[in-house]
Parts: structure tokens; sequence; C-alpha cells
């Protein structure tokens, strides 16, 4: 069940972000936020820690067809592929799903600028809180400093998400379970 609630809320498009250095972490850019760069043709690939289970995240496109320069990403695992959009600029990270025929939600993964024990919510019932950006995270994919470590609550359940600066969504953690956890093994940004 916990896995469900966090795997729809989060996992489930989550999978592209980033972690910066100082007291706000990176500048925008022409691909927005610098915690989660998205431009057409980066990836990001994630594995589940102890499984087999791999999912790759690509940035395909750009989609200013009902609002401004939202990247077009497809996610594909071993639960099929999921088209999402994501608007990513120097005041948030944050996911639009369709919602019915004529309406959308959104998840806000961050809102920017970040600075540590900044709060806001992530959708509703799931607030969510910036507690580092100094975490040192070591995952397949390398050595990352400077990341935004971030709390996603609701109720007693939590997961914590680190974002490596210029590179994404580096690992997501599970602190009551620890074999739902994922991380970063393979990307490519900016090319």
């Amino acid at each position: 069940m916990r896995r469900t609630f966090w795997s729809a809320a989060i996992l489930l498009a989550c999978i592209v972000l980033g972690c910066g250095g100082d007291s706000t972490g990176p500048s925008g850019g022409s691909s927005g936020s610098g915690w989660w760069p998205m431009q057409t043709g980066d990836y990001w690939v994630y594995d589940e820690d102890g499984a087999i289970d791999t999912m790759t995240v690509e940035a395909v496109g750009i989609d200013s067809s009902f609002a401004d320069d939202l990247v077009l990403v497809v996610s594909t695992g071993s639960t099929g592929t999921e088209q999402m959009y994501w608007e990513n600029n120097s005041q948030v990270l944050q996911r639009w799903l369709p919602e019915g025929p004529s309406g959308w939600y959104t998840y806000v993964y961050l809102q920017l600028p970040l600075s540590t024990g900044a709060s806001w919510a992530f959708s509703e019932g799931i607030s969510a809180e910036c507690v580092s950006l100094d975490a040192a995270v070591t995952v397949p994919a390398g050595t990352f400093t400077g990341c935004a470590k971030i709390r996603y609550k609701s109720g007693d359940d939590e997961l914590f998400y680190y974002f490596a600066p210029q590179v994404g969504l580096v690992k997501g953690e599970y602190p009551d379970e620890p074999s739902e956890s994922f991380v970063l093994t393979d990307y490519a940004v900016g090319g």
C-alpha cells in the first residue's frame, strides 16, 4: 500500500530532478531549473535497490500548446510507458498530469529558489521540505556533492529525494522500506 501511494504520487513520474551547493542551489537558464535540466535528448536511467527493474526517463520535446514550454517526458519501465509534461523554470519544477477531459493536476517537486528549511505543498495531502543543500550521494552513476535533499511527507510516511545540480534526481530513499529505494545508474544531460 505504501509503495502504491508513493509510486502514484511521486515515483511514477518523478524520475527527472537534481542537487545544489549554495544557499539557493543552481540557477536556472535556457533549460530551466539547474536542479533538473531538461533538454530534448536528455535521459536518466534508474534502478530499484535490490531489484532487476529499471526505468528510463527521456526528454523528447517541448510543447507550448497549452502552457509555456512544457517538456514532454517519456518514462519506460517494467510497468510500461508513460508520457508526462514537466514545467521546469526558475520558479518551479512540477509535473502536469491530465485530470478528466478538461483539467490538469500538478505535482510540485521543487519550489524555487530552494533554501534549507523551505516548505511547500507537493500535492493535496503531501508536503515537501528542503532539508539540506549540501548532501553527498554516491550511486552507480557517480558521486554527487552539493545535492538538495527534499523530504516528501504524508502522515507518518516519508520519502527523500536527492537532486544533484545540473544532473537531476539521483536517488529516492524510503526510510521505512529500503527495498523500494531507487538510484541513478546512467544519464546524459545537455548533450
